[in-house]
């Protein structure tokens, strides 16, 4: 599984996730994320708390 925090900055990376069809990802971003994501796989995100993204990654684990 590949969890890519905010997607905005780490653009390229998502690039290279995508093409991996096999593997599982989640992709937590800001509301400025420019493309489309699947649904099941995209959590809208304050990224700049880190109590935010704390409480994702805690609930995503768990």
């Amino acid at each position: 599984m590949v969890v890519v925090l905010d997607g905005l900055m780490m653009e390229n990376f998502v690039n290279e996730v995508e093409k991996q069809k096999e593997v599982e990802s989640i992709l937590i971003c800001g509301t400025n994320f420019p493309r489309w994501w699947k649904e099941d796989s995209l959590i809208i995100a304050n990224i700049n708390s880190h109590k935010s993204v704390d409480y994702i990654l805690t609930n995503i684990l768990s």
